[in-house]
C-alpha cells in the first residue's frame, strides 16, 4: 500500500501545497506530451530512420509518463477535497456513532496504510462492551460486566464496520443473546483493513 501512497500524505493535505503539487504535475504532463508529440511528428516526417522502433518506444514511454503525472495530480486533488468534506465527521467533537462509523469505513479501505504510518485514526484491536474498551484484568472485568455468566459470545463485525453497528433500529444482537440464551456478549473492535492475524499478534504483544 505504501507504494501507492498519494503525495497529499507528504503535504499534510494542506490545500495550497496540494494545488501547487497538482499544478507542477500538470505542467510536467504537458512537457511529456509535447515531447511525445514532437518525437511522433519526427518519426512521421523521417521515414528513413534506422532505429524507428527505438524512437517510437521512447515516445510511448514519455506519453505514459505524462498520463501518470495527470493521474497523480488528479488523485491528490480528489483526496484533498474528500478530506475537507470528511473533516467535520472525523473531528473529536463529532457525534460518537457517526464518527466511529466513518473511522471504521476508512480503516476498512486504508487501514493497512493508516497503521503503517502510525496515524491516530488507525483502530487498535480490543474487546469492547457498550462502546467502551474492556480492561482485560479480573477485577476490571467484574466491574464492567457485573452480570457475566459462564457462557461468553464474541461478536466480530465485518469489513468497514465497527462493534457498535451490532445495534440496528434499537435491536442489539448481543443484548438479545444475553436476554434469550444467557450469553455474556463482548464485541471485538478492530482495523478491518489489516489481516486479522496481524491485529491479533499486535494485541498479544501489547498485552505481554
Amino acid at each position: 500500500m505504501s507504494m501507492l501512497t498519494p503525495h497529499g500524505a507528504c503535504l499534510l493535505w494542506r490545500p495550497e501545497l496540494i494545488w501547487l503539487n497538482a499544478v507542477s504535475d500538470a505542467m510536467l504532463a504537458i512537457a511529456f506530451f509535447s515531447t511525445a508529440f514532437v518525437l511522433g511528428y519526427f518519426l512521421w516526417r523521417r521515414r528513413d530512420l534506422t532505429f524507428r522502433a527505438v524512437f517510437g518506444a521512447f515516445a510511448v514511454f514519455v506519453a505514459v509518463c505524462g498520463v501518470t503525472r495527470l493521474l497523480g495530480a488528479g488523485l491528490d486533488v480528489a483526496l484533498a477535497q474528500l478530506a475537507r468534506l470528511l473533516a467535520p465527521l472525523l473531528a473529536e467533537g463529532a457525534p460518537g456513532l457517526e464518527r466511529e462509523a466513518m473511522i471504521a469505513a476508512l480503516n476498512g479501505v486504508l487501514g493497512d496504510y493508516l497503521a503503517e504510518i502510525g496515524n491516530p485514526l488507525a483502530i487498535e484491536m480490543r474487546l469492547r462492551h457498550g462502546g467502551h474498551p474492556l480492561e482485560l484484568e479480573r477485577q476490571a472485568l467484574r466491574l464492567a460486566l457485573p452480570q457475566a455468566t459462564r457462557k461468553l459470545v464474541v461478536l466480530v463485525h465485518g469489513s468497514c464496520r465497527n462493534d457498535r453497528q451490532w445495534t440496528r433500529q434499537g435491536h442489539d444482537h448481543g443484548a438479545a443473546l444475553a436476554r434469550d440464551l444467557g450469553f455474556t456478549p463482548v464485541y471485538l473492535h478492530y482495523n478491518s483493513g489489516l489481516q486479522v492475524r496481524s491485529s491479533l499478534l499486535n494485541i498479544v504483544l501489547h498485552d505481554d
